[in-house]
């Protein structure tokens, strides 16, 4: 099991609308990985869909639940361009900064106008937002766009829904433009189960009994793919490399109870365990221990597909110590140096809380200043 990247640059001036007109260099990848017949897979993607309008902020503020960006210059926008229609538009959209304090972090945009923007957005972030932060608007991945036709997965071909088809597990589910988070708690089950079915007049992933070509895949998430027996399936994702820092989001949901957040970073190549100190420990999304014992506070599981089976457990499982010999460990073997490999799906499991909390962390991949 296999999963290769190649990145490549491509210079072109950007089709998209840009509020300054400039010209820019986007960076394109492949990302290739086997799945195995009768056995789990994970797939991350670590590319996004090229963006379709890079421009800065003039000013913000919250407006009820949402926050209204009004964007720097006159992009003339037609109204709701960016929301979806089944009809007429069939991609979601969402607003990625690109610098700032919030670099890296994406929301889903909700409604536009001809230069406004309204943003699904916690009010604890706006103090975050300042003018003149950049941004991209970025359509999101979803299963038709990132797996066309199916892809190269095994499809259901007879009436029996999902019969002998590659199943797509995904922690997150979707309905209605809006994502729905895992369930309070550990170990949760699937949000939903996608395949891919053609037979009859059906020719669309499907999520049981309903088509869902539509459903997105979301940034910094990952696919639990399972093959049927006898049957391996390769898979091509390619697509623009992010040019700016990534973040991640980890959170308990109730009170005094543990939780598993589900992630990965967008990083096209093997890293280091400590590459990830900055975006976990320092910003306070990952809890250290202060016990010179090998006892954790937080966890962090790691699923590399270095294991050929169904139901694969954690490849290695890390804690982080501040004190005495500070560092990351698996066990009581320091664990800095360890690889974190290419493409790996990542469960971070938060501590119980006495009320549920929220942490945003920023990963810099290392081709970040060569990329722009």
């Amino acid at each position: 099991m296999k999963a290769l990247f190649a990145v490549f640059a491509a210079v072109f001036i950007c089709v998209c609308v840009r509020a300054d007109t400039t010209v820019y260099t986007p960076v394109y990848g492949v990302s290739s990985v086997s799945c195995p017949a009768n056995a789990d897979t994970f797939i991350t993607i670590p590319f996004t869909r090229p963006a379709e309008f890079s421009g800065k902020v003039q000013s913000a503020a919250m407006n009820g639940e949402y926050l209204d960006v009004v964007v720097a210059g006159e992009p003339h926008w037609s109204a709701n361009q960016f929301v979806y229609d089944s009809a007429s538009q069939r991609n979601y959209y969402y607003l990625k900064f690109t610098s700032g304090n919030l670099e890296g972090a994406w929301y889903n945009v909700r409604a536009n106008g001809a230069y406004t923007l309204s943003l699904e957005f916690g009010e604890g972030e706006l103090s975050e937002v300042s003018a003149g932060d950049t941004f991209e608007i970025i359509p999101h991945w979803t299963l038709s766009t990132l797996f066309p036709n199916g892809g190269n997965f095994v499809k259901n071909t007879i009436g029996a829904f999902g019969y002998n088809a590659t199943k797509l597990y995904k922690y997150t589910g979707f309905e209605d433009g809006h994502i729905i988070e895992p369930d309070p708690g550990v170990n949760n089950a699937f949000k939903a189960v996608y395949y891919y079915r053609k037979f009859g007049t059906t020719d669309s992933w499907m999520n049981g009994k309903t088509p869902v070509p539509d459903d997105i895949v979301e940034p910094n998430s990952f696919l639990r793919v399972r093959q049927p027996a006898g049957e391996a399936s390769a898979v091509d994702i390619s697509g623009v490399l992010p040019a700016c820092a990534t973040t991640v989001v980890a959170y308990t949901l109730s009170a005094d109870t543990a939780q598993d957040n589900y992630i990965s970073f967008s990083n096209p190549v093997d890293i280091k365990l400590s590459d990830l100190t900055e975006a976990l420990i320092d910003s306070g999304v990952f809890t250290p221990t202060t016990s010179s014992a090998p006892i954790a506070e937080d966890r962090l599981y790691v699923y590399d597909n270095s294991r050929v089976e169904l139901n694969q457990a954690a490849s290695k499982v890390y804690f982080y110590r501040s004190v005495g010999n500070i560092g990351w460990f698996n066990g009581k073997t320091l664990a800095n140096d360890d690889i974190i490999k290419a493409g790996s799906a990542l469960i971070l499991r938060k501590k119980a809380t006495p009320s549920p909390v929220a942490f945003r962390g920023k990963f810099i991949p290392f081709y970040k200043n060569n990329t722009q």
